[in-house]
């Protein structure tokens, strides 16, 4: 079954556990999301439908709890499919296509990443791991909710999920969260995920050291060709 073949009960029951996920923290049972989300369901019915949307994929059961949490994937519908948000407009998606076809391409997703990813460390409670386990970042996706909120998915360890919605303070398209997300797993995956943002950050300098050192060059030769 693809995700486009959910049916209209399917997402519902998804789009209410994700919610209650990301608001709480704890995985969700049956009877639980039959009572907080008024569900025209009773708890067997929603409990048969959560145990499908497992075997497709979109919510797991952890060892330590009855109900159930959102997947990576559970997340990308929710965040896809499941809320509606207001299409770029052509002055938005213009700026952008600028913005990916300069030379500093690198330098701002590096510095996109660096923005996303600094929030998400400075945040209190960010994961729900004992502090002595050292954290593996293994999959990063910045998911748009809306202009100004932006839902962050980490893997990490063993192929822990955890999410986070933060705040920030300019818009991203959906496509740079995607490449910012592609680039951090990319470049930092297995790595300690505090660790990966100090590194992020020493990157980001040398980039802006190495692009005014370019910029330098070009003036110097501009001068030199002036002078003949």
């Amino acid at each position: 079954m693809s995700n486009h073949d959910l049916d209209e009960r399917s997402l519902n029951i998804l789009h209410h556990l994700v919610e209650s996920y990301i608001n709480d923290g704890q995985p969700v049972g049956s009877k639980a999301l039959a009572e907080r989300a008024r569900l025209p369901f009773s708890s067997a019915t929603i409990r048969n439908i959560m145990a499908d949307l497992e075997a497709e994929g979109f919510l797991v059961s952890p060892h330590t709890s009855s109900g159930r949490v959102p997947t990576l994937e559970g997340y990308r519908m929710f965040a896809n499919q499941l809320l509606t948000a207001q299409s770029p407009s052509e002055f938005s998606l213009e700026m952008l296509r600028d913005a990916l076809n300069s030379e500093a391409e690198e330098t701002g997703l590096i510095e996109r990443a660096s923005t996303l990813l600094s929030q998400v460390t400075q945040l209190a409670g960010v994961v729900t791991m004992p502090k002595h386990e050292q954290l593996i970042l293994k999959q990063v996706e910045f998911l748009y909710l809306s202009e100004r909120r932006v839902l962050v998915v980490l893997v990490l360890n063993d192929y822990q999920v955890q999410n986070r919605v933060i705040e920030i303070d300019r818009e991203f398209s959906r496509r740079e969260l995607e490449e910012a997300g592609n680039y951090l797993t990319q470049c930092f995956s297995g790595k300690d995920l505090l660790k990966a943002r100090k590194d992020l950050l020493l990157r980001m300098q040398e980039e802006r050291a190495d692009l005014e050192a370019m910029l330098k060059t070009v003036m110097d030769m501009a001068e030199k060709s002036q002078e003949k």
